[in-house]
């Protein structure tokens, strides 16, 4: 496979500032109630925001700890970046899972198994066709990674994050250091983009289930890289390089979608 590609828009997070993974639905394609949801508005009172986050990220990790354990990590990967090329074909045959946190292909090394399974097992998790959450598809079917994009709700958004920064650490603590460190959640991009969402959350956002259900993200299939060099490669553009790709028409692309 070309390695070029890897070289390529080593600016898009600079570009992209506001959206990593999750791209919020444009307001047109929401109803006025979702198009005021957006993750644009006015900042709630820190301390509150802070707290509450604090508080459903303690109950979350406490909660699971005890059956996550360091042996639960596969081993280190070798120096050499690993990728799963550029179909689902292609990453089953390579031995790559399909992660549902990240909505993306991870190389073995790379993949968290447990903690995925206690994040299918906060919520019963739904995935969309379509950014108004009418046209459900079957979670048997989301985790295959066959859809190129689905559509998920703001709660989904705001667990993935807090469960992208425990996959950082286990990784960090337990997978050998940065071996199994995903070239996704290694990219300083991600963190602050999860850091800005939840800080410009709406207080009626979180302070109700209402709000936490409404349909205003869309999440797009990836190929993360694995393996200590993604690192390496990060660093040379202050971290931004970007460790994962999505595939438009058999090629490699390190952009995030324009739109849905």
């Amino acid at each position: 496979m070309a390695t070029a590609d890897f070289e390529a828009n080593s600016d898009v997070f600079e570009e992209e500032e506001e959206t990593h993974l999750f791209s919020s639905v444009p307001p047109s394609l929401q109803s006025p109630a979702r198009a005021h949801a957006c993750f644009s508005q006015a900042r709630p009172p820190t301390h509150v925001l802070v707290a509450i986050v604090l508080c459903s990220f303690i109950a979350i990790f406490t909660g699971s700890w005890w059956y996550l354990s360091p042996s639960d990590l596969r081993s280190p990967p070798s120096a050499a970046v690993q990728d799963c090329g550029t179909s689902a074909a292609e990453a089953l045959a390579r031995g790559c899972q399909f992660d549902a946190m990240s909505f993306s292909w991870l190389p073995p090394a790379c993949f968290d198994a447990p903690l995925m399974q206690d994040f299918l097992r906060q919520r019963d998790w739904q995935w969309f066709l379509d950014p108004a959450g009418q046209q459900a598809v079957p979670s048997a079917r989301a985790l295959t990674g066959e859809y190129d994009k689905l559509y998920v709700t703001r709660e989904y958004h705001l667990l993935h994050c807090l469960y992208m920064w425990r996959k950082m650490h286990r990784a960090v603590l337990f997978g050998e250091g940065r071996g199994a460190v995903d070239g996704y959640i290694a990219n300083i991009a991600h963190t602050e983009h999860c850091g800005r969402m939840l800080l410009h959350q709406p207080p009626h956002a979180i302070d109700s289930s209402d709000g936490l259900q409404v349909v205003d993200t869309y999440i797009f299939v990836k190929f993360v890289l694995c393996g200590p060099a993604v690192w390496a490669d990060g660093d040379k553009e202050g971290g931004r390089r970007p460790g994962w790709y999505r595939v438009v028409g058999g090629e490699k692309v390190f952009t995030i979608p324009e739109g849905p």
